[in-house]
Protein backbone atom coordinates (compact mmCIF):
# COMPACT_ATOMS: atom_id res chain seq x y z
CA UNK A 1 0.00 0.00 0.00
CA UNK A 2 3.21 2.11 1.01
CA UNK A 3 4.40 1.79 -2.38
CA UNK A 4 0.88 2.01 -4.16
CA UNK A 5 0.94 5.70 -2.19
CA UNK A 6 4.91 6.61 -3.55
CA UNK A 7 3.68 5.66 -7.24
CA UNK A 8 0.73 7.77 -7.05
CA UNK A 9 3.16 10.90 -6.18
CA UNK A 10 5.50 10.25 -8.61
CA UNK A 11 2.54 9.86 -11.65
CA UNK A 12 0.84 13.46 -10.01
CA UNK A 13 3.78 14.92 -9.84
CA UNK A 14 5.54 14.32 -13.36
CA UNK A 15 2.04 15.06 -14.76
CA UNK A 16 2.07 18.55 -12.94
CA UNK A 17 5.82 18.99 -14.46
CA UNK A 18 4.11 18.14 -17.81
CA UNK A 19 1.45 20.56 -17.45
CA UNK A 20 3.54 23.14 -16.40
CA UNK A 21 5.78 22.82 -19.57
CA UNK A 22 3.25 22.63 -22.12
CA UNK A 23 1.62 25.86 -19.84
CA UNK A 24 5.14 27.37 -20.94
CA UNK A 25 5.67 26.33 -24.54
CA UNK A 26 1.51 28.15 -25.28
CA UNK A 27 2.36 31.22 -23.22
CA UNK A 28 4.12 33.96 -25.35
CA UNK A 29 7.45 34.68 -24.27
CA UNK A 30 7.37 37.80 -22.12
CA UNK A 31 9.84 40.56 -21.75
CA UNK A 32 12.49 40.00 -18.82
CA UNK A 33 11.66 42.31 -16.19
CA UNK A 34 14.27 44.72 -14.69
CA UNK A 35 14.30 43.39 -11.49
CA UNK A 36 15.39 39.68 -12.96
CA UNK A 37 18.54 41.96 -15.15
CA UNK A 38 19.42 43.58 -11.73
CA UNK A 39 22.23 41.52 -9.54
CA UNK A 40 22.39 43.40 -6.90
CA UNK A 41 18.65 42.54 -6.41
CA UNK A 42 18.79 39.14 -7.44
CA UNK A 43 21.65 38.77 -4.73
CA UNK A 44 19.62 40.08 -1.96
CA UNK A 45 16.59 38.15 -3.28
CA UNK A 46 19.16 34.88 -2.83
CA UNK A 47 19.67 35.83 0.68
CA UNK A 48 16.85 36.33 1.68
CA UNK A 49 15.58 33.29 0.19
CA UNK A 50 17.85 31.24 1.14
CA UNK A 51 17.03 31.78 4.83
CA UNK A 52 13.30 31.88 4.55
CA UNK A 53 13.74 28.53 2.82
CA UNK A 54 15.45 26.84 4.95
CA UNK A 55 13.47 27.91 7.94
CA UNK A 56 10.78 26.89 5.98
CA UNK A 57 12.08 23.24 5.43
CA UNK A 58 12.74 22.71 8.96
CA UNK A 59 9.06 23.86 10.00
CA UNK A 60 7.83 21.21 6.82
CA UNK A 61 9.94 18.41 7.92
CA UNK A 62 8.73 17.90 11.56
CA UNK A 63 5.13 17.34 10.66
CA UNK A 64 4.94 13.84 9.87
CA UNK A 65 7.48 13.12 12.34
CA UNK A 66 6.05 14.18 15.67
CA UNK A 67 3.04 11.86 15.76
CA UNK A 68 5.50 8.65 15.07
CA UNK A 69 7.88 10.25 17.88
CA UNK A 70 5.03 10.80 20.56
CA UNK A 71 3.64 7.27 19.96
CA UNK A 72 7.03 6.06 20.30
CA UNK A 73 7.54 7.61 23.55
CA UNK A 74 3.78 5.62 24.45
CA UNK A 75 1.91 8.69 24.83
CA UNK A 76 -1.99 7.48 24.26
CA UNK A 77 -4.23 9.04 21.71
CA UNK A 78 -5.54 11.88 23.73
CA UNK A 79 -2.20 12.58 25.40
CA UNK A 80 -1.13 13.21 21.31
CA UNK A 81 -4.19 15.22 20.85
CA UNK A 82 -3.48 17.39 24.00
CA UNK A 83 0.08 18.40 22.71
CA UNK A 84 -1.11 19.46 19.31
CA UNK A 85 -3.91 21.31 20.55
CA UNK A 86 -1.24 23.20 22.36
CA UNK A 87 0.41 24.50 19.58
CA UNK A 88 -2.22 24.99 17.77
CA UNK A 89 -3.29 27.03 20.70
CA UNK A 90 -0.55 28.79 21.20
CA UNK A 91 0.03 29.80 17.46
CA UNK A 92 -3.30 31.68 18.20
CA UNK A 93 -2.26 33.22 20.77
CA UNK A 94 1.19 34.33 20.08
CA UNK A 95 -0.19 35.64 16.15
CA UNK A 96 -1.49 39.62 17.58
CA UNK A 97 2.48 39.28 19.26
CA UNK A 98 3.84 38.59 15.86
CA UNK A 99 2.98 41.24 13.91
CA UNK A 100 4.40 43.97 17.13
CA UNK A 101 7.67 42.20 18.10
CA UNK A 102 9.42 43.23 14.67
CA UNK A 103 8.89 46.91 16.15
CA UNK A 104 9.18 46.27 19.59
CA UNK A 105 12.25 44.39 18.81
CA UNK A 106 13.91 44.89 15.59
CA UNK A 107 13.14 42.68 12.50
CA UNK A 108 16.42 41.05 12.22
CA UNK A 109 16.11 40.52 16.38
CA UNK A 110 12.73 38.55 15.94
CA UNK A 111 14.22 36.29 13.00
CA UNK A 112 16.68 35.07 15.54
CA UNK A 113 14.11 35.07 18.25
CA UNK A 114 12.22 32.43 15.80
CA UNK A 115 15.59 30.69 15.49
CA UNK A 116 16.20 30.01 18.83
CA UNK A 117 12.87 29.30 19.35
CA UNK A 118 12.26 27.12 16.88
CA UNK A 119 15.63 25.32 18.31
CA UNK A 120 14.57 25.13 21.57
CA UNK A 121 11.49 23.05 20.37
CA UNK A 122 13.48 20.89 18.49
CA UNK A 123 15.36 20.06 21.51
CA UNK A 124 12.54 19.61 23.77
CA UNK A 125 11.85 16.61 21.54
CA UNK A 126 14.86 14.86 22.77
CA UNK A 127 12.75 14.26 26.22
CA UNK A 128 10.08 12.03 27.02
CA UNK A 129 8.79 13.94 29.94
CA UNK A 130 5.15 15.27 28.77
CA UNK A 131 5.91 18.79 30.64
CA UNK A 132 8.79 19.19 28.46
CA UNK A 133 7.03 18.24 25.32
CA UNK A 134 3.89 20.41 26.01
CA UNK A 135 6.47 23.32 26.60
CA UNK A 136 7.79 22.67 22.90
CA UNK A 137 4.35 22.78 21.79
CA UNK A 138 3.91 25.97 22.84
CA UNK A 139 7.42 27.30 21.52
CA UNK A 140 6.98 25.57 18.53
CA UNK A 141 3.33 28.03 18.12
CA UNK A 142 5.40 30.35 18.57
CA UNK A 143 7.92 29.50 16.41
CA UNK A 144 4.89 29.54 13.88
CA UNK A 145 3.62 32.80 14.96
CA UNK A 146 7.30 34.56 13.73
CA UNK A 147 7.73 32.72 10.85
CA UNK A 148 4.67 33.57 9.34
CA UNK A 149 5.59 37.41 9.88
CA UNK A 150 8.95 38.08 10.57
CA UNK A 151 11.00 37.16 7.69
CA UNK A 152 8.25 39.03 5.37
CA UNK A 153 8.68 41.92 7.50
CA UNK A 154 12.75 41.82 7.31
CA UNK A 155 12.41 41.91 3.53
CA UNK A 156 10.00 44.35 2.93
CA UNK A 157 12.16 46.52 5.16
CA UNK A 158 15.50 45.43 3.69
CA UNK A 159 14.20 45.93 0.11
CA UNK A 160 12.33 49.40 0.09
CA UNK A 161 14.61 51.25 2.80
CA UNK A 162 18.02 50.08 2.57
CA UNK A 163 18.49 48.53 -0.54
CA UNK A 164 15.65 51.42 -2.56
CA UNK A 165 14.89 48.49 -5.01
CA UNK A 166 11.12 49.31 -6.59
CA UNK A 167 8.40 47.65 -5.03
CA UNK A 168 6.93 46.38 -7.90
CA UNK A 169 9.56 43.93 -7.44
CA UNK A 170 8.48 42.90 -4.22
CA UNK A 171 6.07 40.16 -6.02
CA UNK A 172 8.70 38.69 -7.91
CA UNK A 173 10.77 37.46 -4.31
CA UNK A 174 7.32 36.51 -2.66
CA UNK A 175 5.80 34.63 -5.82
CA UNK A 176 9.27 32.07 -5.64
CA UNK A 177 8.64 31.92 -2.00
CA UNK A 178 5.66 30.67 -2.59
CA UNK A 179 6.48 27.88 -5.42
CA UNK A 180 9.75 26.60 -3.60
CA UNK A 181 6.98 26.70 -0.40
CA UNK A 182 4.17 23.62 -2.28
CA UNK A 183 7.63 21.82 -3.22
CA UNK A 184 9.27 21.90 -0.12
CA UNK A 185 6.10 21.10 1.54
CA UNK A 186 5.63 17.77 -0.78
CA UNK A 187 9.63 17.31 -0.37
CA UNK A 188 9.59 17.50 3.31
CA UNK A 189 6.71 15.50 3.96
CA UNK A 190 8.04 12.80 1.95
CA UNK A 191 11.16 12.46 3.58
CA UNK A 192 9.96 13.23 6.76
CA UNK A 193 7.75 9.94 6.74
CA UNK A 194 10.27 7.81 4.64
CA UNK A 195 12.74 8.53 8.17
CA UNK A 196 9.71 8.04 10.34
CA UNK A 197 8.47 4.42 8.96
CA UNK A 198 11.74 3.17 7.79
CA UNK A 199 14.23 3.98 10.64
Amino acid sequence: MLVTAYLAIVFLLALCVGLELTARRVTPPQSTPTAVANPAFRGFQTIFLRAYLLALWADWLQGPYLYKLYLHYSFLESQIAILYVCGLASCVLFAPFAGWLPQALGRRQTCLLFCLSYSACCLTKLSRDYFVLIVGRILGGLSTSLLATTFEAWYVHRHVDVHDFPKEWIPSTFTKAATWNHGLAVGAGLVANLLAEWL
